[in-house]
């Protein structure tokens, strides 16, 4: 199929058929995101050509894949009568840790919300200065990281102008970017949300949180044992070079060491193993990225490389910073692997520009920036506990985390005749029954009991589709009308 009849699927991003309504990778049903039109083809009688109708995506049809089965919530029933399960009702829910956590998380992302929008107000405000920015008489240079900071191209004069302006608007871009990403934060702040992922905001702040965590017990261990970290004396440069450092940073050294040191040498290996199943430039971008070894690997180099430049470029941190930065390229890999590269800046531009708000003549400011650190510093304590489990879950392969939430499902109570074990499946073939074990999994999805995997069934070969009309020993794809012998 040539490259313009083909798409991303809005999920993971491989290049799929265009007219495909499930990705034939993760499965993702592009109709959720997309809104197109289903088409069908009529029944038609021998040697007659097929003519297409429009349905709307949520028509009922023959169902051969178990797995697109959805029950409406709380009725236990579906387009197949009558079912063995139903949700469990959020009355009958109980509160686990886990709804503590996300309300508790919930909260300090509004306060990281509240805090970006300031930080944005005060980066709007900077533009005022850049008469003066283009009048620094000294030159900054951008720069690679390797870990030491080598410098490949100096700035100055009416440069930093251009690239404050730049850099700003990426960084806004980022921001709705990220904010677009988040639609269903509202849902996590009433406790809805039963989303396996959070919103794209959700993570970043509660990566922050860790974050804050983990610096602020680096540097009260070391007061404590007598040793006083070093910092830069941010205060010594001019009001203006500060307002141009930290926007430049954040957009910059994501470029430096996530994109160079993650993105293009995963695009480079899948290249040379003619592996990629992706455009190029969504290598580079991230996002949606798989965690392979060779991703995981790039992801820890690229995390101790971060640290030991903070130490390594000698503008004022000292040896302890290396452990903390470090933590912080981790989150800022991950967040480049899975949500992109906006979503890497907009959590460095919340660490970096929040200095604005301490150094900034606004009192209130600056006690709100202090107060926001300390609240995230707490919360981040129990995102740490709850992340190296995670990780500890991830090198052991196997889950250290307790039980998330209560049991989602109970047995129906007015299916006397089924049992929680079983359930009696309508397949395409002729209507045929079959008893197949069953187990409810993720918002009406269901596996066997046996097996930890998804039931599948007919897959169309042309558009990916799952679902089909069975019709003398022919499979008829109920997408593209595609004909596929039993």
């Amino acid at each position: 199929m040539a490259e313009k009849e083909k798409k991303e699927c809005y999920n993971c991003y491989r290049l799929i058929p265009a007219d495909a309504r499930y990705c034939p990778f993760c499965g993702f049903d592009q109709v959720e995101k997309s809104g197109f039109i289903l088409k069908t083809t009529k029944d038609s009688t021998a040697g007659s050509s097929s003519t297409s109708q429009e349905v709307p995506p949520q028509q009922a049809s023959t169902h051969y894949v178990v797995s697109q089965q959805w029950m409406e919530p709380g009725t236990g029933t579906s387009g197949y009568g009558e079912e063995p399960f139903r949700y469990v009702t959020r009355e009958e829910r109980m509160l686990t840790w886990t709804d503590v956590a996300k309300l508790v998380g919930s909260i300090g992302t509004v306060i990281f919300l509240i805090m970006l929008l300031l930080e944005f107000g005060y980066a709007i405000a900077g533009l005022r200065m850049l008469p003066q920015m283009a009048s620094f008489p000294y030159a900054y240079p951008f720069y690679f990281i390797t870990p030491f900071v080598v410098g490949i191209y100096a700035i100055q004069g009416i440069g930093y102008a251009v690239i404050y302006v730049l850099f700003l608007l990426i960084a806004l871009i980022a921001f709705v970017s990220v904010l677009r990403g988040s639609r269903n934060f509202t849902k996590e702040l009433t406790l809805r949300n039963n989303r396996v992922e959070g919103s794209t905001l959700f993570l970043i702040s509660s990566l922050l949180m860790t974050y804050m965590f983990v610096s602020l017990a680096v540097v009260f261990i070391l007061e404590a044992i007598g040793q006083s970290p070093s910092a830069p004396n941010f205060s010594s440069n001019p009001v203006y070079m500060n307002y141009f450092l930290f926007l430049f940073a954040p957009v910059w050294e994501e470029i430096a060491a996530r994109v160079l040191l993650i993105g293009l040498p995963l695009l480079i290996i899948a290249s040379l193993r003619h592996t990629k199943d992706r455009p190029s430039w969504r290598y580079l971008y991230g996002g949606n990225l798989p965690m392979t070894p060779a991703a995981v690997f790039f992801l820890i180099v690229s995390s101790v490389m971060f640290g030991l430049g903070h130490w390594l470029a000698g503008s004022g941190w000292g040896f302890w910073k290396i452990f903390p930065a470090s933590i912080a390229g981790l989150f800022l890999g991950y967040l480049f692997l899975k949500k992109g590269l906006f979503a890497a800046i907009i959590f460095h531009f919340g660490v970096d520009a929040e200095e604005l708000l301490l150094l900034s003549n606004s009192n209130a400011a600056a006690i709100f920036s202090a107060f926001a650190i300390v609240v995230w510093a707490l919360i981040g304590f129990m995102f740490f506990i709850y992340y190296i489990l995670l990780m500890m879950s991830f090198l052991s392969s196997r889950s250290l985390l307790p039980e998330k939430v209560r049991e989602r499902y109970v047995a129906h109570t007015t299916t006397a005749q089924a049992s929680p074990a079983s359930a009696t499946v309508s397949s395409a073939q002729g209507g045929q029954q079959e008893h197949v074990p069953l187990r409810p999994y993720e918002e009406g999805r269901y596996t066997r009991i046996n097996h930890d995997e998804t039931i599948f069934g007919f897959v169309c070969s042309n558009c990916g589709s799952t679902e089909a009309r069975y019709k003398d020993g022919t499979f008829i794809c109920v997408h593209c009308g595609k004909e596929t012998k039993k």
